[in-house]
């Protein structure tokens, strides 16, 4: 999150402290980032998690390596994956 709110919210709904300034920087700051073209590929994903032991840790989510599914998680219906022709 870029809004010091929804970030707060977001920490508050991991059992995180909300008023933990260096929590809130990293998460909106250091988590994925926005750069002038938006968040760079190797950037997209990251967020943070709570595991089923209770552990917070930030994590990557990684794109499909199956191209079609790749290209289709990046589109929006109706749109149509120009790689593939395939609906999104």
């Amino acid at each position: 999150h870029r809004d010091k709110t929804l970030a707060r919210r977001g920490l508050a709904w991991l059992d995180l402290d909300p008023d933990d300034d260096e929590l809130l920087t990293l998460l909106t700051e250091q988590t994925s980032p926005v750069g002038p073209a938006g968040v760079p590929e190797h950037r997209r994903g990251e967020a943070f998690m709570r595991d089923s032991s209770g552990n917070v840790g930030r994590i990557k989510v990684l794109p499909p390596c199956v191209p079609a599914r790749n290209c289709a998680v990046r589109t929006s219906p109706p749109e149509l994956c120009p790689e593939h022709g395939t609906a999104a």
